[in-house]
């Protein structure tokens, strides 16, 4: 489902309890952390964690602010839905180097999303950090793919 990449991978259900968590082989403990991060951000905003990267490199918000919620500026996470609108969870996938927009740990979990639990909402578009270098020191982490 994923690319040759090695990821880490944490489900959570909808009441944030650990469902399935997984490192590779060869991953760094801090992978595990950010799938698990990325997880808990979609929980607590009900929403990609890509919606909050967003936020931050529109300058809608800073990365420090997000964190002191309890939220992962960085995408990777997504909810679970099933049904077209009812999320069970929440899964984040943390470890890899994006190279967007073929790969990225958004499209790691949008695809295995895909493939088990079937049709997922689209994923949210990449924006761009705003030109008066607002964005609260994001970066360019982790982009994943343009809605197709």
């Amino acid at each position: 489902m994923c690319s040759s990449d090695l990821v880490s991978i944490a489900i959570y259900d909808q009441y944030g309890e650990p469902v399935y968590m997984y490192r590779m082989d060869g991953q760094a403990k801090i992978a595990i952390e950010t799938a698990i991060m990325k997880a808990r951000t979609v929980l607590n905003t009900r929403q990609p964690s890509k919606a909050v990267m967003n936020q931050v490199l529109q300058g809608r918000s800073s990365e420090l602010r997000q964190y002191s919620f309890g939220n992962f500026a960085n995408s990777g996470g997504l909810p679970i839905i099933i049904n077209g609108n009812q999320m069970i969870g929440a899964i984040g996938v943390g470890g890899s180097a994006p190279r967007v927009p073929v790969w990225s740990d958004e499209i790691c979990a949008w695809r295995a999303l895909t493939k088990v639990m079937g049709p997922q909402p689209p994923l949210l578009p990449d924006v761009q950090r705003n030109a008066n270098g607002a964005g609260g020191g994001a970066g360019g982490r982790g982009n994943g793919a343009p809605n197709q």
